[in-house]
Order: C-alpha cells, then structure tokens, then sequence
C-alpha cells in the first residue's frame, strides 16, 4: 500500500507513456506524454532520462534505434568513467523527432501507399483512396511506379479477373 503511494506522489499526475513502436504518425502524441511524464520526474540524471525514453523504444526501427544509442553511450562511459556522453533532455527529444516526426503530408502519403493494400475492400473505395494518395504523394507523373503499386496492392483474385477478360 505504502509503495503504490509512493508510487503516486513519484508520478505526480503524469503517466507513463508508454512504448513507442516506430510508427511516425503516432509519434507527436507519445513524445508529448514523455516529455510530461520526463518533467515531473524529480531530478532525473541525463542518463536516467536517456534510459527511461530509450528503453520505451520498442519493436522495429524504434527499438533497433533506442538500444543502439543506449549501448553507445553505456560503452562510450565504460571506456571513460570521467566522460559524459548522455544527451540532455531537450537534445535527447530533437533526435528522436528528427528521427520519428512525419515530415510533411507528401511524406506521409508515401509511406502509405506503399503499404496500402485493398484487402476486402470494393474496388471503387480503394480507387478512390489509392488516387488520393498518389495525388498527395506527388508521384502521379510516374506511371510505372503508380502501376507497379497498384499490382503489388490491389487484391490478387481482381488482377486474375482483370487478366482473363
């Protein structure tokens, strides 16, 4: 009982943010809640704050990303004892948006479109999000690549239909 007090007044109103997978259009809302959760943190080191966002990074890019710095700078203080090789807080956030942040709409388009499949979805319903996204992607000068992607990403039993006609 005494420990979950504790563990209240520690956190003060601020949650934990929880894990961070990578995913860019996520990132905005968890770097807020970090940042919060990181300020009412009574008088964290560098390293202290380095290690709870790092070790928060998890699963693909985020995670290969966070272990990778978190081993630099334990190996980089290892070899000197007397250096200090942990980034502040506020350097610490400017990476990682540098890293995660979506960069523009176009950018984010992008990303989408290659990824986007139909699934079940009818056919006019994915055209018409599928054209959106090349407009907004600013490939719709490249063909090949708009054809390439509509075959990767349109349902297989469709492009069977379309090739027997």
């Amino acid at each position: 009982m005494a420990e979950r007090e504790a563990e209240k007044e520690r956190f003060k109103g601020a949650a934990d943010p929880g894990t961070f997978d990578g995913t860019r259009t996520k990132f905005a809302e968890w770097r807020t809640r970090a940042k919060a959760w990181i300020r009412v943190q009574d008088n964290w080191s560098k390293s202290k704050v380095a290690i709870a966002v790092w070790t928060r990074l998890q699963g693909g890019r985020a995670g290969q990303f966070g272990m990778a710095r978190l081993q630099q700078c334990m190996d980089k203080e290892d070899e000197d004892p007397l250096s200090d090789p942990w980034p502040t807080t506020k350097a610490l956030f400017e990476e990682l948006t540098l890293r995660f942040q979506v960069i523009s709409e176009r950018d984010y388009a992008r990303h989408k479109i290659e990824n986007f499949k139909q699934g079940t979805m009818r056919v006019d319903d994915f055209m018409v999000e599928f054209e959106a996204l090349v407009a907004k992607s600013g490939i719709k000068d490249q063909e090949q690549t708009i054809v390439d992607l509509l075959e990767r990403n349109t349902n297989r039993e469709i492009i069977k239909e379309l090739f027997k006609q």
